[in-house]
């Protein structure tokens, strides 16, 4: 079988402080580190609601509502150790109300994790049985508190955007520890840890250590009032207040009869003047 078929077993060592070694088909050694805290964008959110089994020994249903989305790595990729074809960024993300936690109770690598509800990251490979495809996920449960809120925003289309932190075991990175946070990364998961076979990859698990969202932005600045005119600006004001119609027209009427009253004055001394030279001779 090919190297990188699901079937074949790779060889990975385990190290000291957490990390692992991996050597590929043609013998060549690479270490994998404990990964830092990852964070992902949040690209798309759906609702979910079904009717669920209570879990009381009551036989009862009950409503529940999950949320599912896709999510981007703010790093440059995950993939499967041995598996280069699994390599993506994109994951699908599925977040609920549940009180879920890593089976490891506090291992080195979650110590200093925030721990604000439990997290899985994992691989499943295509099923041509089942219909599905290679798919990248992430399970996050949190307080329902938080899920109420979210579905809330969501129904109201009012989120704006949202990022989730996740701090989880099992998940490797090609940079150590003393690596700048900032450092974007490619990230792996290992093999299934009993037998290194690529057909079941490791679930990474820890801790959601921070998740937060935006709702729509509103102004909460105060109205300011209109600043008042001083009494220049409302002197310039009267002044350039057109007259209305009417006056406009008694104007020129007015001065339409002065040029009249001046014309027939000359017109008159005029004629006078004619007069007296005619009686003269």
């Amino acid at each position: 079988m090919a190297f990188g078929d699901p079937e074949v077993t790779v060889d990975i060592v385990d190290g000291e402080d957490g990390k692992i070694i991996y050597k590929d088909e043609s013998g060549m050694a690479q270490t994998f580190y404990p990964a830092r805290s990852i964070w992902l964008t949040i690209d798309s959110l759906e609702l979910l609601t079904a009717l669920s089994e209570s879990a009381d020994d009551v036989p009862a249903t009950k409503l529940i509502t999950r949320i599912k989305g896709v999510a981007t790595l703010e790093d440059f990729s995950v993939s499967v150790i041995g598996s280069p074809e699994t390599k993506s960024r994109s994951l699908s993300i599925s977040l609920e109300a549940g009180e879920w936690l890593p089976k490891e109770a506090d291992p080195s690598s979650l110590r200093y994790a925030g721990k604000l509800g439990g997290a899985m990251l994992s691989f499943n490979r295509a099923d041509w049985e089942a219909g599905t495809s290679d798919e990248w996920w992430i399970s996050c449960y949190v307080a329902k508190e938080f899920i109420d809120s979210l579905v809330a925003d969501i129904r109201g289309e009012s989120i704006r955007e949202m990022k989730v932190m996740l701090t989880l075991a099992d998940l490797y990175g090609t940079s150590d520890s003393w690596a700048p946070l900032s450092l974007r990364d490619h990230l792996f998961i290992r093999p299934t840890q009993r037998d290194s076979r690529l057909n079941i990859p490791q679930v990474a698990q820890g801790y959601v250590s921070s998740l937060h969202f935006s709702s729509a932005k509103r102004d909460l600045r105060p109205v300011k009032p209109a600043e008042p005119q001083n009494d220049d600006e409302e002197v310039v004001s009267a002044q350039v207040v057109p007259a209305n119609s009417q006056q406009v027209q008694s104007e020129a009427l007015r001065q339409q009869i002065e040029k009249l009253r001046v014309t027939v004055k000359w017109v008159g001394g005029l004629i006078a003047l004619m007069l007296f030279f005619i009686a003269a001779r």
